[in-house]
């Protein structure tokens, strides 16, 4: 061995001792600055909620001042946003109101284009090994899945519902949360624009006699029908989200075609109020155009299309009755004719079959069921029958 490679083993345990201080320090304030990043991001997410709250707030406020005043340009986005302390004469116009409609809807769509998709499976892909894996096997998820084919015999357990995630991969069309929201939002401008146009094209509405109103007694339900109609769909986004959450954004889709078709049918039949109705500044009327809003019925039409898409058959049933009773409340308070409660829930029932078409699964109701069929499932008495 030469002498300078007897000296460079010779200073191998000195260099250690002095690296491994150095690592330990590097590895502390590694520690310190993901601590401090995350105090960063903990903070940014608690202003982001906060800003959110008082924008719930602020819309909520506004969302009552209508009800209360009947005044719809309280939700002029340019008024929302206080434009008017730099530019006065921005919300006085006539046409502000449409503008700020159309404003929100390129901001909206611009935020959609804009934003990028997280793809399925990043956050699990970035997690370790053993964090990814501290489930069952797929082998025993497999053995306790509540489906079984129709060769292997073995019977399904009792009171468990089948796995959604797995149906949807039959679905012709997919559909994401975002183009959800978007056509409702398309849907209820055309609804909205379509109410607005005829309420400038059409001096007067003419009412229409309504045998079944004739023969009916009037009962002034009031605030109490809106908490029964706000009830309904609490417990409706409840069930979809908690039970369905797959089935969300088909049935946001359906709803803005629906809401886009009512729109074309008020606009091209502008009916005025039942001829045994009261005057509309005797009730309590919460929704704006209610003077010619009527056929389709849109509380009927939308509750029916809800209740069609839950997938658990006795939810779907008590869901159906709840509507059939609400509709029947509405031919009582003479807020809508016989035949826009059953043209609502026709019309619906409609938009329901071509969504099972078109989404297959992921429009939920039977068309979960359906599938679980064609892929050699059968479902159990607790399951979707």
């Amino acid at each position: 061995m030469s002498a300078q490679t007897f000296l460079r083993s010779a200073d191998a345990p000195a260099d250690a001792a002095g690296i491994a201080p150095q690592r330990a320090a590097a590895t502390g304030a590694a520690a310190a600055s993901r601590r401090g990043r995350g105090l960063l991001a903990r903070a940014a997410g608690a202003l982001r909620a906060t800003v959110l709250a008082f924008a719930c707030i602020h819309v909520a406020i506004l969302a009552a001042d209508v009800a209360i005043h009947h005044d719809p340009g309280a939700f002029n986005l340019f008024s929302v946003v206080e434009a008017q302390r730099l530019w006065p004469a921005i919300t006085g116009s006539h046409a502000s109101l449409v503008a700020s409609f159309a404003l929100g809807f390129a901001a909206y769509a611009l935020a959609l284009v804009a934003l990028p998709a997280r793809p399925r499976g990043v956050g699990a892909a970035s997690r370790p090994a053993a964090a990814r894996h501290t489930g069952p096997s797929r082998a025993a998820r497999t053995a306790s899945a509540p489906w079984r084919a129709r060769d292997g015999g073995a019977s399904a357990e009792p009171g468990v519902h089948p796995p959604l995630p797995a149906l949807t991969a039959l679905a012709p069309t997919r559909i994401t949360l975002g183009r959800g929201f978007l056509l409702l939002g398309a849907g209820l401008l055309v609804h909205m624009a379509a109410l607005a146009a005829i309420d400038h094209l059409v001096p007067a509405f003419p009412s229409v006699p309504d045998v079944v109103h004739q023969r009916l007694p009037y009962v002034n339900f009031g605030p109490p029908g809106e908490l029964a109609y706000a009830g309904f769909m609490a417990a409706m986004i409840a069930v979809l989200l908690r039970t369905q959450p797959d089935t969300v954004p088909a049935v946001l889709a359906m709803l803005g075609l629906f809401y886009g078709l009512r729109g074309v049918f008020l606009f091209l039949l502008p009916i005025g109020s039942p001829p045994t109705a009261p005057a509309l500044r005797d009730r309590f009327v919460f929704w704006p155009f209610a003077g010619h809003a009527y056929f389709p019925g849109g509380h009927t039409g939308m509750m029916t299309l809800l209740s069609l898409s839950v997938v658990r058959p006795r939810w779907r049933r008590a869901f159906l009755a709840a509507t059939a009773l609400f509709a029947a409340g509405t031919l009582l308070a003479r807020t809508h004719y016989a035949a826009d409660a059953f043209g609502g829930a026709l019309l619906a029932y409609g938009i329901v079959l071509w969504g099972r078409r078109r989404f297959g699964p992921r429009a939920g109701g039977g068309a979960v069921a359906r599938a679980a069929w064609s892929i050699g499932g059968r479902p159990t008495s607790g399951g979707v029958r």
